[in-house]
């Protein structure tokens, strides 16, 4: 497959919502239908694909890369924010989720987009955490930022 792909610059897009899981399910699948259509070059329609879900298209182009060895890819990471995932934290702070005889600590982190990147999105999930972890199994939580590597907040403090 390397060898085949080496002249390739792949353009990739996805819808503004895919996360990690829907682009890793995305290379997966069309590195299978590479290896069932060698040389293939040109657009891509997901509906080729298989339909996975927030792909749009993708576009196969071979011999334009000259002094490089491929395959070289281009996915556009931006777009707007995502939605603030506010049903994920509630979800765990449900009582009796995680039952439990030792005390538990709840690390909350979101890998794609920073729990603090959209206008109040932090004090959303700090409002929930407090309202919900009294009739949870955890006696604290903790908020960060995946991406940066940042510890944002924890109640109680």
């Amino acid at each position: 497959m390397r060898e085949d792909t080496k002249d390739v610059y792949f353009t990739i897009i996805f819808d503004e919502l895919a996360g990690l899981r829907d682009r890793t399910y995305v290379q997966k699948i069309l590195q299978r239908f590479l290896l069932e259509h060698p040389g293939f070059d040109g657009p891509l329609a997901a509906e080729t694909l298989g339909s996975p879900p927030k792909l749009d298209a993708v576009i196969v182009r071979r011999g334009i890369l000259r002094r490089t060895i491929g395959p070289k890819f281009s996915q556009f990471s931006t777009g707007s924010w995502q939605p603030l995932q506010i049903g994920k934290l509630e979800e765990k702070l449900r009582p009796g989720r995680y039952p439990s005889s030792i005390p538990l600590e709840l690390f909350a982190y979101a890998v794609h987009d920073e729990p603090d990147a959209a206008l109040g999105s932090l004090e959303t999930l700090q409002e929930a955490a407090i309202r919900l972890l009294p009739r949870s199994s955890f006696r604290r939580v903790h908020i960060f930022d995946f991406g940066l590597r940042r510890h944002l907040w924890s109640y109680p403090g």
